[in-house]
This record gives structure tokens, C-alpha cells and sequence, in this order.
């Protein structure tokens, strides 16, 4: 039985028949976290420092050093810890923890503002993110394939070209 609440079937039962299907397929989560950091490592490669610098920064309170990358370097060699007042990590990059690194990409922006117009920019490709402050939040997983990671690269390239090229008087 569903428990009080009947709007919970329809996940339970999808739920339940994932979980069979990973199971007669021998797929773990272990195997699903790989593929998901697989499917971050393909975003570090691909887009460029160039949108990397437009879109994000890595030089926000609480970064330990120097964070942005030099001209050239992919979003991978970019390391940044940055601590939220919880205490939570933000725009972590670096793989060194790739074994307890969340699924979801939190990049951070210059503000809340820039965060929701990038939101709202996704949005317009057909891209679902979130924003937390100034943080962009981006979830990977098992119901991602390499084709979103290049449409999301192909968004945040023109985003940035769109932001470069936008006047700076309204």
C-alpha cells in the first residue's frame, strides 16, 4: 500500500520498476554516479574558457585562491571551493572528490540576477536549471545522454556570445 497519500503512487511504481531494472541489468549506483561524473567531464571538455569567463565565476567570496582559470584552460582545471553560510560547497569543479561530488553542477555568477537570466536564457533552449542566489544549479543523471550534455554546451556557448554582444545602456 501507498501509505495516506495516493499522489505518491505513480513515483513509487516508477521507482520500483527502475530498481528492477538496474537490478537485472547489474547496474549499480555506483555505475550511475560514474556515468553522471562522465557526463560532467564531457561539459568540462567541451565548453570554452572564453563562456567559462562570460558566464561564470570562480573569484567569489569564500574561494580559498585565485580561482579563474587562464586564458586556454577548460572548466576542468578550474578549482574552487566556495562555502555557502551552511557550510555547503559550491562551484566545485576539481575532481579530486569525484567519488562524493553531487550529480547536480552548482556554477557560480556575479549575482542572483545573472543566475536567474541564465536560468531563464536555458530555458529558452529547451534546457531546465535552477538557481540557488547566485549560484547555477545543473542536474546530470541515469536520464541524461552525451547528446544533452553538447545541446547544454551549444545553450551556454550562444548565451555567452549573446552576453558579450549585448549593449551595455538598456
Amino acid at each position: 500500500m501507498a501509505g495516506g497519500t495516493p499522489a505518491f503512487v505513480p513515483s513509487l511504481l516508477v521507482f520500483n520498476l527502475t530498481m528492477r531494472s538496474w537490478q537485472a541489468n547489474n547496474v549499480t549506483v555506483a555505475d550511475i554516479h560514474d556515468y553522471t561524473m562522465s557526463l560532467h567531464e564531457r561539459l568540462y571538455q567541451r565548453l570554452s574558457s572564453r563562456a567559462m569567463g562570460t558566464l561564470f565565476t570562480f573569484e567569489a567570496k569564500g574561494c580559498a585562491k585565485g580561482c579563474a582559470g587562464a586564458e586556454g584552460q577548460g572548466i576542468r582545471d578550474q578549482r574552487c571551493t566556495q562555502l555557502s553560510s551552511e557550510g555547503e560547497e559550491h562551484g566545485r569543479l576539481a575532481h579530486e572528490a569525484a567519488a562524493r561530488q553531487s550529480l547536480t553542477l552548482s556554477l557560480p555568477t556575479r549575482s542572483a540576477a545573472e543566475a536567474a537570466e541564465l536560468v531563464s536564457g536555458l530555458r529558452k533552449h529547451f534546457i531546465i536549471a535552477d538557481s540557488r542566489g547566485e549560484f547555477v544549479r545543473l542536474g546530470m543523471g541515469a536520464c541524461h545522454a552525451v547528446a544533452h550534455v553538447d545541446m547544454l554546451v551549444q545553450a551556454l556557448e550562444a548565451l555567452a556570445v549573446e552576453k558579450l554582444h549585448k549593449p551595455l545602456l538598456p
